[in-house]
């Protein structure tokens, strides 16, 4: 988690009581300044993190419930945030650890199943004697 540098509002360049469409127009703006494709010229590096945040930022305060709950308990700049692009990392870390644990569960089932089928050939073989 990284600690935030800049308010949502400072990111987009609007203030705190901006409406939807000052917030959707400061979006779009900062968009064309930083998207890559746009700037060619400019660090892509730089750009594509710029466009994670400003991204990030458009996406909290364009919902009204995200943006309640952020004004409410994140924009205080001691707080810590968790971006789209670290939720993705966990959410694909929790699916790596399922699957490896589905299959070593398969493993387990498929090698109890054996052994249950070796017993019961054996007791038919028993059985036949």
């Amino acid at each position: 988690m990284e600690k935030i540098e800049q308010s949502l509002y400072e990111i987009l360049g609007v203030s705190q009581n901006a409406t939807l469409k000052e917030i959707k127009i400061a979006y779009r703006q900062k968009a064309m300044e930083y998207h890559p494709n746009m700037n060619p010229s400019k660090n892509n590096g730089v750009c594509h993190k710029m466009m994670c945040k400003i991204n990030d930022a458009y996406n909290t305060l364009k919902n009204p419930d995200l943006r309640v709950f952020y004004d409410a308990t994140l924009f205080e700049k001691d707080k810590y945030a968790v971006s789209n692009e670290e939720v993705r990392h966990h959410q694909k870390k929790q699916q790596e650890m399922k699957t490896k644990l589905i299959k070593e569960y398969i493993n387990l089932i498929q090698h109890n199943i054996t052994t249950i089928i070796q017993l019961i050939l054996m007791n038919i073989c028993k059985k036949n004697l």
